[in-house]
């Protein structure tokens, strides 16, 4: 089971300016924001994180040094674990998420060793994410871990850290970050007897932690280092399955380059397989009993199954919450049977857009940007503890939590 600890992070030492110097994960940031946050800080950590030099690798192992150097970042003394709570607006109302971030053991995600995936990984993105760990062998953002919390204990006792004031408040893309640090024995001993007796389910960061693996076992490979090691483990963060702030949101879809597409065709093989509506009037939202709603320049269409599951009755078993899942009827059904999107061509995304901003998919399809978009209701996390539980993934970009973790808050050498 994991084994989480605290561990000393490298951090900046420059806290009036610190919001100058965050970034978002790598996976996230847009050329766009990238040079944004070039031009906000010489020192802003997009440079060890996404780098824009003719060797971006060489160049963040260079800044790394450089900042260590003149104590832009530096180490704290003592290892400790850092809370991160944060404040933020989201479905028209304001949340409150808390976490703890320590180090946890890498093994290969799995039932038995008590890593949960919930989504398959591919290998483009851990390729760059290895070369960059092999170059500055330093980890800028933390793998978002949720942990298996029936009592509510683990949430109520990060809850009681935070009635002290922060040691750092920043407000970082739109969301305030607070950032407490913890060296009491007490509550290291805490947070790794609730990891040792949970399941941890990782909701974002599926590249980076089988990246972890994979470096530690070539860092093993190439010299004797004693056991455990720094290698052996990857900074995680930690929140409660009942944490009130857990914020997932869907991420929709958009279907593009479809040789000969009929939407009329389309929407007659749909209504044989489902109850298809067409809504007078759509403002952007997905009825509540539906799987999914369906965008075209004539107009949407909310999506039923035609035997719709008895109401109240929530399935226990991870296999059967797959099958039921909108998301995956969705791809099996509609991308590969009806569109013929096989599921190479779906992870491969040769005629699929992912977007979270639903206001975005009307005026794609309406400018023939896309040919079809599917606006998708969130997941719950007791949907993904089922599925992951039982061994199995969900489809690609079945989840978006939110907000996402900033790096550079806290980093770990490794």
């Amino acid at each position: 089971m994991p084994v989480a600890e605290p561990f000393r992070a490298l951090h900046y030492a420059i806290a009036p300016q610190l919001g100058e110097v965050l970034a978002p994960p790598y996976d996230v940031i847009s050329p766009e924001q990238r040079d944004d946050l070039y031009a906000r800080s010489p020192y802003n950590v997009v440079r060890m994180v996404l780098g824009r030099e003719h060797d971006p690798y060489a160049e963040a192992a260079r800044f790394l040094r450089e900042w260590t150097a003149t104590d832009i970042l530096r180490t704290d003394d003592l290892p400790a674990y850092y809370i991160l709570q944060q404040e933020f607006e989201a479905l028209g109302r304001t949340f409150v998420r808390t976490g703890v971030i320590g180090r946890c053991s890498v093994e290969p995600p799995s039932v038995q060793s008590g890593i949960l995936p919930h989504e398959k990984t591919l290998a483009k993105p851990k390729e760059d994410r290895f070369k960059l760990l092999q170059s500055i062998a330093t980890q800028d953002s933390q793998i978002f871990g949720i942990i298996q919390d029936p009592k509510h204990e683990f949430a109520g006792q990060l809850l009681a850290v935070t009635q002290e004031k922060p040691l750092v408040e920043v407000t970082f893309d739109n969301v305030i970050q607070r950032v407490w640090v913890i060296t009491e024995e007490d509550f290291e001993q805490f947070v790794a007897r609730h990891a040792e007796a949970s399941n941890v389910l990782i909701a974002d960061g599926h590249h980076r932690f089988e990246t972890a693996i994979r470096y530690r076992d070539w860092r093993r490979a190439e010299a004797a280092l004693p056991t455990p090691h720094d290698v052996d483990y990857t900074m995680m963060y930690l929140t409660s399955e009942h944490d009130p702030g857990l914020v997932v949101l869907p991420t929709h879809r958009l279907v593009f380059g479809l040789a000969e597409f009929s939407p009329e065709k389309f929407i007659r093989e749909l209504s044989g397989k489902f109850h298809v509506v067409l809504m007078e009037r759509h403002d952007g939202q997905v009825p509540e009993t539906s799987l999914f709603v369906v965008v075209l320049p004539s107009g949407s269409y909310a999506v039923f199954p035609k035997q719709p599951p008895l109401s109240g009755i929530r399935p226990t078993d991870g296999e059967t919450v797959l099958k039921n899942l909108p998301l995956t009827i969705l791809h099996s059904v509609v991308f590969e049977e009806i569109l013929g999107i096989d599921k190479e061509a779906q992870l491969q995304k040769r005629n699929l857009e992912y977007t979270e901003d639903a206001a975005d998919v009307q005026p794609r399809v309406s400018s023939g940007v896309a040919q079809i978009g599917f606006l998708i209701r969130p997941v719950d996390v007791w949907e993904i503890f089922a599925i992951s539980n039982a061994g199995l993934v969900m489809p690609q970009k079945s989840t978006y939590f939110y907000p996402k973790l900033p790096s550079g808050l806290v980093m770990y050498q490794m």
